[in-house]
């Protein structure tokens, strides 16, 4: 029994972990870094090493060839100038950094293949803090400046990034959650009004 209940608190946390992501983006890479190491850890606690068995199908392999990849070719085209100038193997280095997301996707299909994924916290909190960073531009747009009293960035409506020109990356990116969470997180039950909440949820 306390093996079981141990086993469900960890997957509680990786779930709230998950959730916390578009929230940890928000606040800049390190927090960003340090959330997904924390869940790759947690991850690796509970499923031990078998996080690394992925099936065999085209989709797993093209994602693990597209990483490495990615890594090959920076560093191909940057190698030669790394004793010129730092940002060349800064720039190799971002790449291997990527591979975070692939552990990210490590966590996420394992957790799926167990049936242990709850994508509710992510579907809520991404819901929510878009919500907001769509409000905070409107408010931006109108004002001149945002709820926390940051103006325009170059002449581009930032919200609460301030100075950073990220937050339409951001609805790109978590848009999806969004759109969604109506239809199927909050009215999950009510089957036959999905197609018109599905409209209105991308409008």
């Amino acid at each position: 029994m306390y093996i079981f209940r141990k086993k469900n608190l960890d997957n509680d946390i990786l779930n709230i972990f998950l959730g916390l992501v578009p929230i940890s983006y928000i606040f800049g890479n390190l927090l960003l870094n340090l959330n997904i190491l924390i869940i790759f850890l947690i991850a690796l606690k509970t499923y031990k090493f078998d996080l690394f068995i992925m099936k065999k199908n085209t989709f797993n392999f093209l994602l693990i060839f597209f990483f490495f990849y990615l890594i090959l070719t920076t560093f191909f085209n940057n190698y030669q100038y790394f004793d010129k100038n730092e940002l060349y193997f800064e720039n190799f280095l971002k790449s291997i950094l990527f591979l975070r997301y692939l552990l990210l996707f490590l966590v996420i299909n394992k957790m799926a293949e167990n049936n242990n994924l709850d994508l509710k916290y992510i579907f809520l909190l991404s819901g929510v803090t878009l919500i907001f960073l769509i409000f905070d531009i409107f408010f931006q747009s109108i004002f001149g400046f945002d709820i926390f009293g940051n103006v325009p960035s170059q002449k581009r409506l930032s919200g609460f990034f301030g100075d950073e020109l990220i937050a339409g990356g951001y609805i790109q990116i978590f848009s999806f959650f969004l759109i969604f969470l109506i239809p199927t997180v909050i009215f999950i039950n009510i089957k036959k009004y999905f197609k018109i909440l599905f409209i209105f949820s991308t409008i």
